[in-house]
């Protein structure tokens, strides 16, 4: 037995042209999202004097190098007074991205650090990479036996020398404010050895010299070393 074909009414108000009205709204608003989408991806910068910034807005190029700056993040959102303050006494104008700009955020709210500040101190190469080499073995070496007295106290139960392992990170922060280069140089060729103990001191000594870089005071570098 074969059945009558199915005929699809044209009224109107039948649920076979609700659907396709249905359908057609959906890829109408779907092609206006897209077509939207395409030119924000493609907006330009803005350019705009320090004056007129506002919290919440992404600075993503500065009218001077960032390096001129105490910015260490190179395109950020600004979210306290602090940030805007520092823009303004070191650039006139800025370049601002509209898309990832967040203009939610207002005016006294604190929270947030995406363009950390660097600090104030100013550190210059104390002594040539060949009068260094030698402290900065020596710190090393120190730091190395430290580590394995810490790591044995630990295995028989013992007590860790607070005041021990204080001296040893000193060690390799006095000798990176000198000459970074020396400590770095000595660790990179001790790292290929693979011992557990060159890769602590590996870690201490890029610390101490992101801490230099970050200009921190010589007790900060000296806790992250």
């Amino acid at each position: 037995m074969r059945w009558p074909p199915i005929r699809r009414t044209s009224r109107p108000g039948s649920i076979w042209n609700a659907a396709r009205f249905s359908a057609t709204r959906r890829r109408q608003r779907t092609g206006t999202a897209c077509g939207l989408c395409r030119a924000n991806k493609n907006m330009p910068l803005r350019e705009i004097p320090v004056d007129e910034l506002q919290l919440g807005m992404y600075v993503s190029k500065l009218d001077r190098p960032w390096t001129e700056t105490p910015f260490v993040f190179q395109g950020f959102i600004l979210r306290n007074e602090k940030q805007l303050e520092v823009m303004k006494k070191f650039c006139s104008k800025v370049f601002v991205d509209p898309e990832k700009e967040d203009l939610s955020e207002i005016e006294g709210h604190a929270g947030g650090t995406a363009a950390s500040i660097r600090g104030t101190t100013v550190y210059k190469e104390a002594a040539s990479l060949d009068a260094e080499l030698p402290r900065a073995r020596s710190a090393i070496a120190e730091t190395t036996s430290a580590l394995r007295q810490i790591t044995h106290d630990v295995q028989v139960g013992g007590a860790i020398d607070s005041a021990k392992v204080k001296e040893a990170a000193s060690g390799i922060s006095e000798s990176v404010v000198r000459n970074p280069d020396a400590a770095s140089l000595l660790v990179q060729l001790q790292e290929k050895s693979g011992e557990t103990f060159n890769r602590a001191i590996h870690v201490s000594v890029m610390m101490s010299i992101f801490g230099r870089f970050l200009q921190l005071p010589r007790e900060s570098i000296e806790r992250l070393g």
